[in-house]
């Protein structure tokens, strides 16, 4: 299900087959907040958006397309229209709902991530080893080779783009490290291929949390990587410590308006680290009522 936190409690919303306002599935891909304040959520029954008004969920429905897997990503552009991501294409939700589209996966590649840079540019990563990027109002797309055909004949996938700088994209692979592409130049660079313990790294998710400094989410920790350094630190779980990292498996980051960092891991609940602070806090899947199960 969906847990929310307000600084001091969690609500917890789950399924349920009686109320047609319930969240339509339990299983929760992703979260993008839209330009309303209403929360979209990509679930394993599909598209679906938070009414906090209400405290109500309604399940996206258009003329246009059904959606009838559950949705992978999604994210809102500088418009305000919406983009979501599963296995069967990509969406886009114009903010009106007046211009609905598809792109099936057939005509055009199964987008595996997303990211909205600054200057407004829609950023899609593919299974097909490149980054293509959206003209919605003239639908066109523009496609940036990231992967060698060596490389996919290996399964090695690009999963994670986030923007580094103007006019350039951070792209992490699922064990081939970490690249930086150029728009300008269209050349692809290298940033590692080996975690911060010199050991292969699986890659789940990527954070900026200041400039030239990243941290990557793996199987193996948070690997801390600063431009023109290299790897800086490396947080693991310490059975000798309370105030590690709850589980080496971590599937997610993300960094508050207070400039705190989140990371969700897949069987130690969410972890914090306050900007304040150099330790972190916990929230785990144990013992008091108010704990909540979450694997994120």
């Amino acid at each position: 299900g969906l847990s929310r936190f307000d600084g001091e409690n969690f609500k917890n919303y789950i399924y349920d087959e009686d109320n047609k306002y319930s969240i339509p599935s339990n299983i929760i891909n992703s979260l993008a907040e839209g330009p309303d304040g209403s929360i979209w959520l990509g679930t394993a029954k599909g598209l679906c958006r938070y009414d906090p008004v209400e405290d109500s969920f309604h399940k996206f429905e258009c003329e246009e397309f059904d959606i009838v897997i559950g949705i992978d990503h999604v994210a809102f552009d500088k418009q305000g229209n919406l983009w979501a991501l599963n296995g069967s294409g990509t969406y886009f939700v114009s903010r009106n709902h007046n211009d609905n589209r598809f792109y099936p996966a057939s005509d055009y590649f199964w987008p595996t991530g997303i990211t909205i840079t600054q200057a407004g540019q829609i950023c899609i990563l593919g299974n097909d080893g490149s980054l293509h990027i959206f003209e919605a109002s003239r639908g066109e797309v523009s496609s940036y080779r990231i992967l060698s055909e060596e490389e996919i004949g290996q399964n090695i996938s690009i999963f994670r783009v986030l923007e580094y700088s103007a006019g350039e994209l951070l792209i992490t692979t699922s064990n081939a490290g970490a690249r930086i592409l150029s728009l300008n130049t269209g050349e692809v660079t290298q940033l590692f291929t080996t975690g911060a313990d010199g050991n292969q790294i699986y890659i789940h998710c990527a954070l900026q949390p200041y400039p030239g400094e990243f941290w990557f989410g793996s199987e193996t920790g948070i690997h801390v990587f600063k431009i023109g350094i290299g790897f800086t630190d490396h947080l693991t779980k310490k059975y000798d410590s309370n105030y590690s990292l709850s589980d080496n498996a971590v599937h997610s980051l993300y960094i508050d308006r207070e400039k705190g960092i989140w990371a969700g891991t897949f069987f130690g609940g969410l972890n914090y680290l306050s900007s304040d602070n150099t330790v972190f806090e916990k929230y785990l899947p144990f013992t008091k009522h108010e704990a909540v199960v979450i694997q994120v």
